[in-house]
């Protein structure tokens, strides 16, 4: 399978494509300039390539709501030209595949839990009181903790992962 991925930064973007092994087939870099002519070279780069899904991790600020009407967007960024700028409407009217929009930071995170240093330390517990706990760590820094009910055991949550969207 081939994912392209793009790291949208304040100063330059790293385009590539990649595996679901997380080896990386090519890639490129390029300034961020207007985004007129950055996604000129994001589209050169993609275009032809028959990439099945895209993942962008963003500056921002961004909005990564997928209810909001602005999902997709770069909003009130201080970057030139790019202030409310929809990326990911630009992209979806180029490639009709599953795509997944979050911050650059949420983005290097997730590479890291996934591929990285922090592969394999998610883990669930319970705590004194016997209430199920989700605990998520990456990179080995940050983590997120929160419990899913009073009355839920492990066999009653039931989820899926689909086009970027998990349902719980």
């Amino acid at each position: 399978m081939k994912l392209g991925a793009i790291e949208a930064g304040g100063t330059k973007f790293v385009v590539c494509i990649g595996n679901e092994k997380g080896e990386v087939l090519e890639r490129e870099s390029f300034p961020t300039e207007a985004p007129e002519k950055t996604m000129e070279n994001v589209f050169k780069f993609f275009d032809g390539k028959e990439i099945e899904a895209l993942g962008v991790g963003s500056f921002g600020p961004i909005d990564p709501d997928l209810t909001s009407p602005t999902y997709g967007y770069i909003t009130t960024t201080p970057k030139p030209g790019w202030n409310n700028y929809n990326i990911m409407g630009a992209l979806k009217e180029r490639y009709d595949i599953p795509m997944a929009f979050d911050t650059d930071v949420n983005g290097a995170a997730l590479g890291e839990a996934t591929f990285g240093a922090a592969k394999g330390l998610d883990k669930d517990e319970k705590d004194k009181e016997g209430k199920y706990i989700r605990r998520e760590r990456y990179a080995g820094a940050c983590q997120r903790s929160y419990y899913v009910g009073e009355d839920i055991t492990e066999e009653d949550i039931k989820a899926e992962f689909k086009h970027g969207v998990l349902k719980v």
